[in-house]
């Protein structure tokens, strides 16, 4: 798939392309995420969760290559829209890694609802900066989780380390 001109700076910078691909809408709009995806991925095997019980939540991925915080925009969260904050730290510090491959998932149950890479057609996004914002809009309540999955750093390849954060919409 050949993406337009103005499409690489946004990947480049790991920021979710919404609209453009949302078969959904044509507005043009990337400021929140759509929750449409035709995914139907369990994601109810992979690593233990942590509570997203406060605005900012920490812990390393399952191989403990880096730490992801993730702080929640409004707390608590409710129904509409929302932003998740991700910045990816250099294990038990405080540095921010830079260039991590990476992608965030969000389900509802077990079922996942969101893909930010599914946004852009591509299997996996980077960011450059080791920090992104990705937005999403719940449309109910419910109890959710939001896996960040890292499967590069500084540009080498690694074997796929996730993290998950529970919490819950009001």
């Amino acid at each position: 798939m050949l993406l337009p001109f103005f499409v690489l700076p946004a990947i480049h910078h790991g920021l979710p392309i919404a609209s453009a691909w949302n078969n959904t809408s044509n507005d043009s709009n990337i400021s929140t995420a759509s929750n449409n995806t035709n995914s139907t991925t369990d994601m109810t095997n992979i690593t233990n969760s942590v509570p997203l019980s406060s605005p900012t939540a920490k812990s390393p991925t399952d191989g403990k290559s880096v730490d992801v915080m993730v702080q929640a925009s409004p707390f608590p969260l409710t129904a509409g829209d929302s932003k998740f904050k991700i910045t990816f730290l250099q294990h038990s510090s405080e540095t921010v890694q830079v260039h991590v491959d990476y992608d965030v998932a969000i389900s509802q149950l077990g079922k996942e609802v969101f893909r930010a890479s599914a946004l852009t057609g591509q299997p996996l996004l980077h960011t450059a900066e080791g920090i992104v914002t990705i937005p999403y809009k719940f449309e109910n309540p419910g109890q959710y989780t939001i896996q960040v999955s890292v499967l590069g750093i500084n540009f080498i390849p690694i074997k796929t380390e996730t993290v998950k954060f529970d919490f819950e919409v009001r």
